[in-house]
């Protein structure tokens, strides 16, 4: 799977995503869940603003390659312990499906996608699962990995799953995809402070493919 080319944003933008990470200081926890690391203000003020340069960064890619997408990434600022709607974009086909979308971001040298194990699960409903996120009843249709580089004015989209690979590694009792607190992020020497279900980039979707599924449906 290739990477598709860096994508820039505009210089209001960046202006906006630095308005909102400054706003966001005080709103935020200072854990992530299941985690036992507390963030400083600064650490937080840094997370907030790749998150959000991620999203914007995704959302211009889908933009520039003509998808309708509903409007651009959140900028509101929610009080501590409120949440947003539960995904990030939310695009629609020309069958008029609405497909939301999560943006995982990292910094320039990460190569996994990361999804925090205590905030999912799933319950059956006859021969299918349903997916639940516990802060939110609306579920992303797909997860993005976007790697933000150190200016914060550009990054690189690695690929994508969809929901249902997210539901097989809840679900996997070999636990192929699952990670426990303590152990190393894979192919790094840092510890996970809270478990996640993890993906390689090499495992994951290609976004271009996206492109043409989106236009196929």
């Amino acid at each position: 799977m290739g990477t598709i080319p860096k994508i820039a944003l505009s210089k209001n933008q960046i202006q906006e995503i630095d308005s909102f990470s400054v706003a966001m200081i005080g709103n935020h926890r200072n854990y992530r869940s299941g985690g036992q690391l507390h963030r400083t203000e600064h650490q937080i003020f840094l997370d907030d603003k790749v998150g959000k340069t991620a999203e914007f960064i995704l959302y211009r890619f889908l933009k520039l390659n003509g998808l309708i997408v509903s409007k651009q990434p959140d900028l509101h600022v929610y009080p501590l312990s409120e949440w947003d709607a539960g995904f990030d974009l939310e695009v629609t086909t020309s069958k008029g499906k609405k497909w939301r979308i999560d943006v995982k971001s990292s910094g320039p040298k990460a190569h996994n996608l990361m999804i925090e194990r205590k905030d999912w699960s799933v319950s059956a409903d006859g021969n299918k699962y349903k997916l639940k996120k516990s802060s939110s009843d609306l579920t992303p249709s797909f997860w993005f990995a976007v790697n933000v580089d150190s200016d914060m004015k550009s990054g690189t989209i690695h690929g994508y799953i969809p929901q249902q690979l997210l539901i097989n590694a809840i679900k996997d009792a070999e636990n192929h995809h699952t990670y426990f607190q303590g152990q190393n992020i894979p192919g790094t020497n840092r510890d996970l402070d809270a478990d996640n279900y993890i993906w390689g980039y090499e495992e994951l979707w290609d976004p271009i493919n996206f492109l043409k599924y989106y236009k196929n449906n």
